[in-house]
């Protein structure tokens, strides 16, 4: 501990690790990272459970043993939170949900 603190006073400039080691590498954080961005295309939204299992099934993929769980999918959302709208979960109340039909929906879009 020590030696360290001697050795970054005498090399202030030296540069330090980015970090923890992530377990995909560039390519492989983008292609998921493309992953989510096809989503909202296709009407889903992305949410913890929607993600945590996309992740799953993409570790499986290409053999990685890692299960992704909560503090890497926050770490992953923090890196690409300007990229991808993220949405939380949000239960629905059950008199929205009776009260929302079709013929209401349609309504709202009928100009």
């Amino acid at each position: 501990r020590e030696r360290t603190i001697r050795s970054r006073r005498q090399n202030p400039s030296q540069k330090f690790g980015d970090g923890r080691y992530r377990c995909l590498n560039k390519e492989q954080e983008d292609f998921l990272l493309s992953i989510f961005k096809l989503l909202p295309e296709y009407g889903f939204t992305i949410t913890a459970d929607v993600a945590f299992k996309l992740s799953n099934e993409y570790f499986k993929s290409i053999g990685l043993s890692f299960k992704p769980g909560r503090k890497w999918l926050m770490s992953f959302v923090s890196r690409h939170k300007t990229e991808i709208k993220w949405r939380k979960q949000q239960k629905l109340e059950q008199i929205r949900a009776k009260e929302f039909t079709q013929e209401r929906r349609k309504s709202w879009f009928a100009l």
